[in-house]
C-alpha cells in the first residue's frame, strides 16, 4: 500500500508573499488558480518535497485542519491509501463502489425502483459501457447494465439479489411508463441484498453527521460519518467475532447508514454494499471495472 497526500486550499492572501514563494520553491509545479495565486499539491507520504511542504506550512503557524469549517490558520490536508491488485486479493471482504466518473442522476419512483434518465447521463459515452454506476448523491444506489448482471449470476453469489430499474430514454419523458418498458425492457439492474451486517467494530471511530459527537457502534444507525485522521476514506473494521455468527455471503449492507442521506429512518438502500473476495475476484478476472476497498477484521 502506497499513502498519497492532498494538499489544498493555500492562497497566497492568507499565508502572505514570503511564505507562498517558500512552497513554490519547493515544488513549483503546485501553482493553482486564478493568476496562479493558490497552492496545490499530491505527493507520496515519504516523497522529500511533502515532507519539506508540511514542515514549512507549520513552522510558519499553519496546521492541517480537523474539521471541514475551519478556514483561518489551516489548510485542506487529505491522506489516500493506494492498493494493487495483490493487496486487495488478500482481504476476506471489501466494500463495492462505481469507478470514478461512473454516476447517474438517478431518484426513486413510489414503489422504490430506480429511475435512470438518460437525460442525466454523466458525460459522454454509453451508459451500457459502464459496469458498475451509482446515483450522484447516493453512491449506494449501485446498479449494472444488464452484461454485467449476466456475468454476476453465473456465480450464484450468496445473498446477492437484484432489482429492476426503470429507464427512461430521451424523448420519452412523461410517457406512459408501460408503453416505455415495452421499448426498452430492464437494460439496468439495482443490485441488493438481503443481509444485512451486525455494527462496526469498536476499533472505529463514528461520528453523528449532524452533531459531531462521537457514537459507540450500535448506537445509531444513520447519518452517521466515519472518521480516521486525515485519511479521505475511512475504511470499514468488523470484529471476527460477529462476522461468525453470520450465514455465508458474497453480498451484504452496512448495518450504519454513513453520510448525509435524507432519512432519519434506517434504510438498507442508504447502507455501503460490502462483497466477498470471491466476489472481487471474479470482477477482477472479467475486468469489469469498479472502485474496491479493505474491509478489516479485527480480533
Amino acid at each position: 500500500m502506497n499513502i498519497l497526500v492532498s494538499i489544498k486550499g493555500i492562497s497566497r492572501k492568507d499565508i502572505g508573499d514570503q511564505l507562498f514563494a517558500e512552497l513554490l520553491r519547493i515544488y513549483p509545479e503546485g501553482k493553482r488558480g486564478d493568476n496562479s495565486q493558490a497552492f496545490g499539491a499530491i505527493l507520496a507520504a515519504n516523497d522529500e518535497r511533502m515532507l519539506q511542504i508540511r514542515e514549512c506550512l507549520e513552522v510558519g503557524g499553519f496546521r492541517a485542519r480537523e474539521l471541514a469549517t475551519e478556514r483561518e490558520g489551516s489548510f485542506s490536508l487529505r491522506l489516500h491509501r493506494i492498493y494493487d491488485r495483490s493487496e486487495l486479493s488478500n482481504y476476506q471482504f471489501l466494500e463495492l463502489g462505481a469507478p470514478a466518473g461512473a454516476y447517474h442522476g438517478v431518484d426513486r419512483s413510489t414503489d422504490g425502483e430506480l429511475l435512470i434518465p438518460e437525460l442525466k447521463l454523466n458525460g459522454p459515452g454509453d451508459l451500457s459501457s459502464w459496469d458498475f454506476i451509482c446515483g450522484y448523491s447516493e453512491p449506494t444506489w449501485l446498479f449494472v447494465p444488464s452484461r454485467v448482471k449476466d456475468v454476476l449470476a453465473e456465480c450464484n453469489f450468496q445473498h446477492l439479489h437484484w432489482k429492476a430499474t426503470q429507464y427512461w430514454p430521451k424523448g420519452e419523458e412523461g410517457s406512459d411508463w408501460s408503453l416505455v418498458k415495452q421499448k426498452t425492457g430492464t437494460p439496468f439492474w439495482e443490485i441488493e441484498s438481503d443481509l444485512i451486517l451486525p455494527p462496526v467494530a469498536p476499533s472505529m471511530d463514528l461520528r453523528s453527521f449532524d452533531e459531531g459527537i462521537r457514537l459507540r457502534p450500535g448506537d445509531r444507525r444513520v447519518r452517521l460519518c466515519r472518521v480516521d485522521e486525515h485519511f479521505a476514506y475511512p475504511e470499514l473494521h468488523y470484529r471476527e467475532s460477529d462476522l461468525a455468527n453470520l450465514p455465508s455471503f458474497d453480498v451484504a449492507r452496512t448495518y450504519e447508514n454513513f453520510g448525509p442521506v435524507p432519512s432519519q429512518v434506517f434504510r438498507s438502500s442508504f447502507s455501503s454494499i460490502v462483497v466477498s473476495n470471491r466476489f472481487y475476484q471474479l470482477c477482477e478476472d472479467r475486468a469489469l471495472k469498479a472502485e474496491w476497498h479493505p474491509v478489516h477484521l479485527d480480533t
